[in-house]
């Protein structure tokens, strides 16, 4: 079993790093920890991960699945009316829609090469890449070591933006929508009477807690959770697929949306005026809908993100992922097909309840039913009898948002915790320690286990919960934080999408650096074994590049207003405006605040790297020492990880 450094520290005195980590590696004895040596009591406090082991690690199917409840969300049930709003022709939207298909698949590739080359450890006299959980966070850090940008500004930047944005609070409050949408009470009242803001943010907080607490629990039940749920998204697009075209076999003059003559003519009603082909607002508009599809195919990097945890992820992540991806994308784009060969433009645009709810509606009774025909018994807001086909297809958007929380808060927790292994949060130790399933205790009072104490060895686990309880706690924050839960809700999925953009080009310029400055080397780092979809990542990265950049600058550039902001009454939580940014928010909010969290944390690394050490006269020390070994096929990968954070003062760094 191999013992190596990760030279992740601060170099507080000229040539101390080589000697400390010497030092501190023969302090290990394979797993065990010397505490006789003389520098191991002074890097406490000491964290030990263990990664899980090899049989218990991400297969095939759970990689699969991981990606489908991340793909798959509310967003393929709404985004297409919003889409086709912005562009105003069934042509352009597909081609829009296409256009992120490029970009998406661009940043796969980028992130594939990235995740099999970084980060680097010794082995055998040479330096070898060792998958890692973490995603974007190691990738910055790298090209911020290749670049020579000051130590913990890059993770530092990451921190802020991630654990702002990484969260399920969208989600969740899509979800409190769709569960009163199928309880039959009219999403348009609802988004009236303020008191029911208060129960969808009732909703929301509940979920995102119960969801929390059961992956604190028992990891084993989110793995099975994800797999289950992947398995009846899949089944229900197929069937919301089917149904389309069937209905379009019935009814060939149904829509006329793919003649010649209208595929890709532009019509005024339910959305926008037409925009000048070329003007600004025309560009504009084209650039928020890549914005907002590009948000509808992100998922695909997650991997990434829990890369410790999949079995032997050179031979299998790259065929899986890149598999996966191509299903789900076909399937998104059958279902876009199939609204459009049932829904008309006026249909799709005018409709005040989800997209797919609508489009359910009329497969079954010939007509889209809008909100404002909806039967109104006393209480004026809920429907009693909704048609029995809608109110399923809004409990499967529910389904929907609730995989997508139950994979995000698995996989957003984990790196939250390896932000918290650098130790530059308040409280490192207690964020970045693995802690005992309390499933395990619960096993533990069972008579069979009392008997034979080593089979519940085997049910041993360990979750990151104090990833899981920042997780929850940003989660709850921006759930609450809005005054009016629709405009949060679109506000959060536009600076996703916007700061997600960023990241994508971020990597791809920085891959595009690294291909020029050591081509040889980083190909033969980054090669998965077996199975390459791809001959080289440079291209792939040139045009993720070439692709993003057009779509950030214009974000910054306004749209005339050639409507009057009470037009845009539709129901926000389904993404049924006929703009963004809605009524009440301004138009550079979403790009300003992206922004404005990359600036945030250069500000809160000048505290922590300048000003914190100016007041106590103590600088931080993290020292993150790896086990690696090797599987039957001799591929590395890391069985723990011993973590010492410590604020150390002068006095103590020169003794």
């Amino acid at each position: 079993m191999a013992n190596t450094g990760n030279m992740d520290f601060d170099d507080f005195d000229n040539g101390s790093n080589e000697s400390l980590t010497e030092s501190v590696n023969h302090a290990y004895n394979a797993i065990e920890v010397n505490k006789e040596h003389p520098e191991a009591p002074n890097l406490a406090s000491e964290v030990i991960i263990h990664n899980p082991p090899l049989e218990d690690k991400w297969g095939r199917f759970d990689i699969f699945a991981l990606l489908v409840d991340k793909k798959i969300g509310t967003g393929l049930f709404s985004t297409p009316a919003l889409l086709l709003s912005l562009t105003q022709s069934v042509g352009a939207t597909l081609l829009v829609f296409f256009a992120a298909f490029l970009i998406e698949l661009g940043i796969l590739v980028v992130y594939t090469e990235f995740g099999f080359a970084v980060p680097r450890f010794r082995l055998g006299g040479r330096y070898k890449s060792v998958p890692r959980s973490g995603g974007e966070k190691n990738y910055f850090e790298y090209l911020g070591e290749i670049l020579h940008l000051p130590r913990f500004l890059a993770t530092c930047i990451y921190a802020v933006v991630f654990i702002t944005v990484g969260n399920t609070s969208g989600n969740a409050i899509s979800f409190a929508y769709h569960v009163l949408e199928m309880a039959g009470c009219d999403p348009v009242q609802v988004q009236k009477q303020k008191h029911f803001q208060g129960t969808i943010k009732g909703i929301a907080v509940a979920l995102v807690t119960v969801v929390c607490l059961f992956h604190g629990t028992w990891r084993v039940l989110g793995r099975y959770l994800n797999k289950t749920l992947a398995a009846i998204k899949v089944t229900m697009v197929i069937f919301i697929i089917c149904v389309g075209f069937d209905y379009a076999r019935k009814n060939p003059n149904a829509t006329k949306n793919f003649t010649s003559k209208n595929l890709f003519s532009t019509s005024t009603e339910g959305g926008l005026e037409p925009a000048n082909r070329g003007t600004m607002d025309w560009l504009s508009r084209y650039s928020q809908a890549i914005i907002l599809a590009f948000y509808s195919y992100l998922g695909s990097e997650n991997g990434n993100y829990i890369l410790s945890e999949v079995k032997r992820p050179r031979k299998r992540f790259a065929r899986t992922v890149f598999s996966t991806f191509f299903f789900v994308t076909f399937l998104n784009f059958m279902t876009y097909f199939a609204y459009f060969l049932v829904m008309t433009k006026p249909e799709i645009m005018q409709s005040k309840i989800t997209l797919a709810v609508a489009y359910i509606g009329k497969v079954y009774t010939g007509e889209v039913k809008k909100a404002s025909q909806w039967d109104e018994p006393a209480c004026g807001v809920c429907n009693s009898n909704p048609h029995n086909a809608q109110i399923a297809i809004s409990g499967f958007v529910a389904l929907s948002a609730f995989g997508n929380i139950v994979i995000v808060t698995y996989i957003a927790s984990r790196v939250k915790q390896e932000i918290a292994k650098e130790g530059i949060l308040p409280f490192s130790s207690f964020f970045a320690r693995d802690y005992i399933s309390p499933i395990y205790y619960i096993l533990r009072l069972l008579p069979r286990y009392k008997k034979k104490p080593e089979a519940l060895e085997q049910k041993l686990e360990r979750t990151p919960a104090g990833g899981i309880f920042l997780h929850w706690l940003f989660s709850v924050i921006l759930i609450v934080s809005p005054p009016n839960p629709q405009d949060g809700y679109q506000l959060l999925v536009y600076l996703h999408a916007y700061v997600m953009a960023w990241f994508g080009f971020i990597l791809a310029v920085g891959m595009i650096y690294l291909y020029r400055r050591k081509a040889e080397e980083w190909i033969n780092l980054c090669r998965p074994r077996g199975w390459v979809p791809w001959g080289s990542g440079l291209p792939y990265a040139i045009l993720t590049a070439l692709g993003l950049l057009p779509v950030l600058i214009l974000g910054w550039f306004p749209r005339s207003n050639d409507i009057e902001d009470d037009t845009n009454e539709f129901d926000l939580s389904t993404r049924q405006c006929s703009r963004y940014p809605p009524a009440g928010l301004h138009w550079a909010l979403s790009p300003g605040l992206g922004m404005g969290l990359f600036a945030g944390g250069v500000i809160y690394w000048i505290a922590f790297a300048w000003l914190v050490p100016m007041v106590t006269k103590r600088k931080i020390r993290t020292v993150r020492i790896a086990v690696i070994n090797t599987n039957e096929e001799r591929e590395p990968y890391m069985v723990k990880e011993f973590i010492f954070i410590r604020w150390v003062s002068h006095d103590d760094i020169l003794s």
